[in-house]
């Protein structure tokens, strides 16, 4: 049982660090973005 579990997980962390990467490279695409919808918002447009 613990053993499968293991290597479940150990499967698992290459996939994990993917979704983490992708993750931050949407964040970082999508930040100047948001800034200019905040900016919008906070000045009035």
């Amino acid at each position: 049982m613990m053993r499968s579990v293991l290597q479940h997980a150990q499967r698992n962390i290459p996939s994990r660090d993917a979704v983490v990467h992708r993750a931050r490279a949407a964040v970082r695409s999508l930040r100047p973005i948001a800034f200019a919808y905040l900016a919008d918002r906070v000045y009035g447009g």
